[in-house]
Formats: C-alpha cells, structure tokens, sequence
C-alpha cells in the first residue's frame, strides 16, 4: 500500500520546503516522547523562509507511534501543537549497509522522491546515517544535536552544516535567507 501524501493544508507552497526528520523535534528520554522546548514556535519562525515538512515514520527512538495515518499525524499535532508545518509519511531508508554502492543508491533514491514531491532544498536531522545518501540526493543537511558516536559516518561525510539544537538550525538558516536575499 503506498504511503499516505503530505498533509498539506488549504494554500499552495511558493518556498523550497525544509525536511525535518521527527527525532530531531523531540527529546531524547525515556516513556513518552516530549518534545524540544519552544518546537512549535521554531516550526513557526521556519515557515517564514521555508515549508518545514516533518517526516514522519512508524516509530519515535523506542516508542511505537499510532499505526493509521490518520492516528499518527493527530497524535503528533496534538503532542507538537501549531499548525506551521506539514506532515508526510517516511521511513528512512535502513542504515546498515551504506558502505556498499547499491544500498547508497537505493538510498539516494528514496530521498531523492521525498525531496521531490515537497520541493525540499534542507535536511534537518539528528541522525548522522541520513547525512550521506541525503546529499547525493541533493538535499543540503543540517546535522542537529551534538555529534553521535558513529565512527563508520563520521569518517566517511559531513553535514553541509551543524547545528547545536533546533533553534542553532532554525537561526542559521534564517540567517542565511536574510543574507542571501
């Protein structure tokens, strides 16, 4: 079954949309997922450059999010609030074998369709795996969070920027659509 399309509201997008991976809007803790301090509000000020566009998978680090959709995407506007942003469903592509050609590919490719059909130029994550098959799809990383022990990435790619939390991100790209228009 294909996975159900963004949730996209009543206007039309006239901005490059921004991705952002759903572990980089909550805390990393245990129980319930909570989320970033002031992450409605950042999603807000995104939106004024840019469509933040959350992907959103079946799972939240060890929470398993509702399984319908439509239970999925209340649950997160619920636990977020605001309404200045989209969601779409999206399960990155597994990890474990980027090292090998067609996995990265393979990979690329999934990004590559994700990017497409929200217009993406920006990756916001948290998760230094997506980093290299995010930019052969073309898409411009932020790495959020502090750097994760992961030796086998690390080594390989960096991200096209770092930023220390969310709002690090969300100001950097501000900065540079202010600067650069």
């Amino acid at each position: 079954m294909p996975a159900p399309g963004p949730d996209r509201g009543s206007g039309t997008i006239d901005r490059p949309a921004a991705l952002i991976s759903l572990e980089t809007l909550f805390l990393d803790k245990a129980g319930d997922p909570c989320p970033v301090p002031h992450a409605s509000s950042l999603l807000t000020r995104l939106a004024e450059i840019s469509q933040p566009v959350i992907l959103v998978g079946e799972r939240l680090a060890d929470h398993r999010l509702p399984a319908a959709w439509p239970d999925r995407r209340a649950w997160l506007h619920h636990t977020l609030g605001g309404e200045a942003y989209t969601t779409a469903s999206f399960e990155a592509p597994p990890a474990a074998r980027l090292n090998d050609d067609a996995a990265l590919s393979d990979a690329a490719a999934c990004w590559a369709e994700v990017a497409a059909r929200h217009g993406a130029r920006w990756l916001l994550s948290s998760d230094p795996h997506v980093v290299r098959p995010a930019q052969a799809a073309g898409l411009a990383v932020v790495a959020v969070g502090p750097r994760v022990a992961a030796p086998e990435v690390a080594a390989v790619v960096r991200p096209d920027r770092e930023a220390r939390d969310l709002r690090d991100a969300v100001n950097q790209l501000l900065l540079e659509a202010i600067f650069a228009g």
